[in-house]
């Protein structure tokens, strides 16, 4: 999640990321609380039915921030 976070704030930064564990739909999953921690985590993050809480966690949720974008490719010919 942070990586996908930092590649959306600073995508000028790297040219790629190994997300080893890529969860980055955060809105979705904190709405369901029957999901394992999810509740757990209201303490940290805030519980996203408060709008407060909602407004911030969709700040800088990596699934929500995708910006559309032109990728140029260049593959070589290959002979």
């Amino acid at each position: 999640m942070l990586m996908g976070a930092v590649i959306n704030m600073q995508p000028d930064l790297f040219r790629g990321i190994i997300a080893e564990v890529p969860w980055m739909d955060v809105i979705t999953d904190m709405y369901n609380p029957n999901l394992p921690l999810t509740t757990l985590e209201y303490d940290e993050w805030g519980d996203p039915r408060d709008k407060k809480y909602f407004d911030y966690l969709l700040s800088w949720s990596p699934y929500d921030n995708v910006k559309k974008q032109t990728i140029l490719r260049y593959w070589p010919p290959v002979d």
